[in-house]
C-alpha cells in the first residue's frame, strides 16, 4: 500500500510539473531559438534564450545583399551589415488572451560595419548636375516591439519585429570634390537629410523571422 501510495505521489508530482511547463509555455512569448530573419536590416540569422518568465536576450546577424534603388532619377547603392543585441520584455505575461501571450517590447543596441547610401547616378533638384556623394548613417541604440511564437507547425514559428534606431549623430556625407560648392552641396544634403521625413525614415525597422524552438 504504501508502494501503491507514492507511486501515486510520483504520478501527480510528474502530471503538476508538466502542467505547469505547459502553461509556461502556453503564457510565454519566449522559447530558445534560432532561425533566419528579413527585412530592412537585410537577412540574417538570430538566435535567442529565455532570462525567466517574461524576459528574453536576442543575438544576431544581418547583410543587406548588394541593392539598387531608383529614386527620382537617382540611383541609389546601399551597403548595409550589423549586428545586434536585443532584451525583450512581455508586459502582459500571465494574461490568456492572445495578444498578452505573444506581444513584447525591446531596447537593444546595434554595431553597424556598413550603414551608407551612395548616389551613382543622379542629378541635384538644385542645379541639376551629377556628383556623387556617399550618406553614412550613425545609429546605435534601438527601442521596439513585437509578436512572438506565431505557431507555423510543429516548433516552427514566426516572429514580427518593429522599431527605430536611434541616431547618436548626424549622418556624415562625403562628396567627390573640395571647395565652396562642394561644401554647399554637403550642407543642403546634411539639412535634407535631417529634414521630414528623412529624420524619420532612416531609422525605422522592420522585419519577420521564422524560427526554430528547442
Amino acid at each position: 500500500m504504501r508502494y501503491f501510495g507514492a507511486l501515486l505521489l510520483v504520478v501527480f508530482l510528474a502530471v503538476s510539473g508538466q502542467l505547469r511547463a505547459q502553461q509556461f509555455i502556453d503564457f510565454s512569448a519566449f522559447s530558445p531559438f534560432v532561425g533566419i530573419q528579413a527585412g530592412t536590416q537585410g537577412i540574417g540569422i538570430e538566435s535567442g534564450y529565455p532570462l525567466g518568465k517574461a524576459f528574453n536576450i536576442r543575438a544576431g546577424i544581418n547583410f543587406f545583399p548588394p541593392a539598387r534603388f531608383d529614386i527620382k532619377n537617382n540611383g541609389l547603392k546601399v551597403s548595409r551589415s550589423n549586428v545586434m543585441l536585443t532584451a525583450d520584455w512581455q508586459p502582459l505575461f500571465g494574461n490568456e488572451g492572445w495578444f498578452a501571450r505573444k506581444w513584447f517590447v525591446s531596447a537593444g543596441a546595434s554595431h553597424f560595419f556598413q550603414n551608407k547610401a551612395k548616389r551613382i547616378v543622379g542629378h541635384s533638384e538644385d542645379d541639376g548636375d551629377d556628383y556623387d556623394y556617399t550618406v553614412k548613417l550613425h545609429q546605435v541604440p534601438y527601442i521596439g516591439t513585437g509578436l512572438n511564437r506565431i505557431t507555423l507547425g510543429n516548433q516552427f514559428y514566426l516572429s514580427l519585429n518593429a522599431g527605430y534606431f536611434i541616431s547618436v549623430k548626424s549622418p556624415e556625407v562625403i562628396m567627390e570634390g573640395t571647395g565652396e560648392f562642394h561644401l554647399q552641396r554637403q550642407k543642403n544634403i546634411r539639412n535634407k537629410i535631417g529634414s521630414f521625413p528623412y529624420n524619420a525614415l532612416k531609422g525605422l525597422n522592420a522585419q519577420a523571422g521564422f524560427y526554430w524552438t528547442f
